[in-house]
């Protein structure tokens, strides 16, 4: 019965966590679609930052690269929807099964690939961080913090 109920508020919290993240307050962080330049058919994923709603719609965002520009200044700015933002959660409570397909930063960059999830998170363990196995790459596992480890959007290529 006990499980049952953790399940009941686990589910309930991950709602919470959906509707407190339709309104994405200024400096939130958010991966990030980038809009297709070419006919790639991979979707690319970037670190960003809220930084206005357009005209109070919790639809419309400005968001921005967390990467300077190569010139030193902030990060490029694009105008968006909810449709290529994902909110990031700021105290993860997600623990994703192993071998679930998610999307995790790589490490020392900003940018979202898909990955394999080698082991979650384990407090008995003592471990705070995934092991992930990123597509492409021939490192056994990679270490990513829970805040960047999300699910893979539907329809994700």
């Amino acid at each position: 019965m006990l499980d049952k109920e953790s399940e009941d508020v686990a589910s309930l919290l991950s709602t919470l966590d959906k509707y407190k993240s339709i309104y994405l307050e200024p400096t939130h962080p958010v991966a990030f679609k980038l809009p297709k330049v070419d006919h790639s058919i991979e979707d690319q994923w970037i670190l960003a930052k809220i930084i206005q709603s357009i005209n109070s719609d919790i639809n419309q965002y400005k968001v921005q690269d967390v990467e300077p520009s190569e010139d030193g200044g902030p990060g490029q700015v694009w105008q968006t929807d909810l449709k290529s933002i994902i909110a990031l959660p700021v105290h993860s409570k997600s623990t994703f099964k192993s071998s679930t397909l998610v999307l995790g930063l790589y490490p020392d960059t900003t940018s979202f690939y898909r990955a394999t999830v080698i082991q979650p998170p384990d407090t008995v363990a003592n471990r705070t961080t995934y092991l992930l196995r990123f597509e492409d790459d021939d490192a056994p596992f990679q270490t990513v913090s829970p805040e960047y480890v999300i699910s893979l959007p539907n329809g994700t290529n």
